[in-house]
């Protein structure tokens, strides 16, 4: 079965340490919502620079935590942004990597009650 993080890249990186990767995904989890709605505003205002700004980082948080999904939908967002400045595909990939942060929260219980 594929989960939303590569659970063995993740864990080489973190020297099999549980305790530290619920924390980075407690932390992926606060600043997800919180640049989220930053994305979602800076959209509305026509603040494209600040939209790649936070897809940058996020897609560096999401990277670090091995969730490759996430990853490159935030590359996504920012090449797209880059090229076109169309944002009709942005609220798109926006959708889908709130469905993707929706499985990080359950893989994250999911794992939590596996330990």
């Amino acid at each position: 079965m594929a989960y939303i993080i590569d659970l063995e890249d993740v864990l080489e990186r973190l020297q099999n340490d549980y305790g530290l990767l619920f924390e980075l995904i407690a932390d992926f989890q606060k600043d997800y919502t919180k640049k989220r709605k930053l994305i979602e505003k800076a959209l509305k205002e026509k603040k494209f620079d600040q939209v790649k700004y936070l897809a940058h980082s996020l897609k560096g948080e999401a990277g670090n935590l091995s969730i490759a999904s996430m990853q490159s939908c935030f590359m996504l967002i920012e090449s797209h942004l880059t090229e076109t400045g169309d944002t009709a595909l942005i609220k798109d990939v926006l959708n889908e990597i709130d469905g993707q942060f929706k499985e990080l929260q359950q893989f994250a219980l999911n794992l939590r009650k596996k330990l």
